[in-house]
This record gives structure tokens, sequence and C-alpha cells, in this order.
């Protein structure tokens, strides 16, 4: 392989892309085209750490971001609470159930304890996402105006 076609071939990849075989055998052989593509690469480099030093967008991306008009995703706290009722309803019912006796006819009385565990954490992940989407509510202004601060 020649090398201007080397390099063309290299230039031609992507950024994280591996090097092929040709083009590594090329490179071990060549010290031209090796010292080139070092030179490539450390340029490139030295280029993106300036520019990434010198320049900051996110105050310009965040205030472009803020103006944009998207359309706000809300769930009524009824859903939620319907959610959960179902949730509270579906393990108390679990006992009275067929597949409950099913599972302890296959892993015996033991499944009790595992089960409770499994049950707390389904509560807990529901009510954290119900928290994580209604941070809103727990805000410092609400906070004192509950408590009377």
């Amino acid at each position: 392989m020649k090398c201007d076609k080397v390099i063309e071939t290299f230039l031609k990849l992507d950024n994280r892309q591996s090097l092929p075989i040709i083009l590594q055998v090329h490179l071990f052989r060549c010290s031209a085209c090796r010292k080139f593509i070092n030179t490539y690469e450390s340029s490139l480099f030295q280029l993106r750490k300036t520019t990434y030093a010198k320049v900051d967008f996110s105050d310009e991306i965040m205030n472009k971001v803020h103006t944009l008009n998207l359309p706000e995703s809300h769930v009524s706290n009824f859903k939620w609470i319907l959610a959960g009722f179902f949730i509270i309803v579906g393990f108390a019912s679990l006992p009275f159930s067929s597949y409950y006796q099913t599972l302890i006819d296959r892993f015996g009385i033991n499944l009790e304890l595992p089960l409770s565990i499994v049950m707390g954490c389904a509560i807990t992940f529901y009510s954290a996402a119900f928290v994580m989407t209604r941070t809103s509510i727990f805000n410092s202004k609400t906070i004192e105006k509950f408590f009377g601060k």
C-alpha cells in the first residue's frame, strides 16, 4: 500500500475506530507515515485541549433549552394513588391466590422472608419514583409553609 493511500485511509477512520491490519503493517514498516500520524494526533489533541478549555457553551445551551416550550408530561396524583392502591392490594391478596400456594409448594415455607423483602423494595421504589417526579412539592418554600417557619 502506498503512503498517500495509507494517509487517506487513516483520515477516513472514525475517532475510536481501530486501524485495519494492512494499515498497521504499513505503519510498522514506514517511519514517515508513522511520524505523520503521530504529529496529526498530537496536533488534534492540542487543538481539542485548547478549544475545550477556552470555550464554554454550557450557559448558552442552557439558556436556549430554557427558552424552548417543551410540553410537560404530567401524571395526575389520582393515577399515582391508584397505582399505589393496586400494588398494595396485589401484595395483600397474594397469600390468597393459587400462585402463592404454588410458590410455597415449590420453595417451601421459607419463601415468606424473601417475598417480604421484594414487596418492601417494590413499595420503596414506587415511593422514590413518586417523590422524584414531584420535586416541586418538596422545595424549601413549601416545606417552610408546611412547618410554619
